[in-house]
């Protein structure tokens, strides 16, 4: 069964989705904007959050996708500028997985691709290894 789901891009402050992590997704930037529309641009309380989209499910679950201190708005020079980025964390809410959001974000992917990017997962540092494939122009 294929859900639907409508992206929120609320003014900041409208809305506020209660998410915890789950994983992360290797998803370039113009990728997500297909997929979610434009994202919230945030100035939340220490800028560890640049941008995000909530994405709420016709089943009433929520999942987000978001940078979470790697932009330039936290470690300044040392960041990425959102548009640039390719990893990125999924949450959810209470009942919530990150299997739709990584569906959607792989459904444009080879085999060989989905194959190099399980690996990722198997290991302990996945942000670390999925930003490694990020420059090796993976997509």
């Amino acid at each position: 069964m294929q859900h639907k789901f409508i992206t929120l891009n609320a003014p900041l402050g409208q809305f506020s989705a209660s998410t915890g992590f789950l994983t992360y997704v290797y998803c370039p930037y113009p990728r997500l904007v297909e997929l979610f529309g434009q994202p919230q641009r945030l100035s939340c309380r220490n800028n560890k959050i640049a941008c995000s989209w909530v994405v709420l499910w016709d089943d009433n679950r929520t999942n987000t996708i978001y940078d979470y201190k790697t932009s330039t708005h936290y470690m300044g020079e040392e960041g990425i500028e959102p548009e640039h980025m390719h990893v990125w964390h999924v949450g959810g809410s209470i009942g919530s997985n990150a299997d739709r959001i990584l569906r959607m974000c792989y459904s444009n992917f080879t085999a060989e691709k989905l194959l190099r990017i399980n690996d990722c997962y198997k290991e302990n540092n996945t942000f670390r290894r999925l930003s490694e494939m990020a420059g090796e122009e993976l997509l």
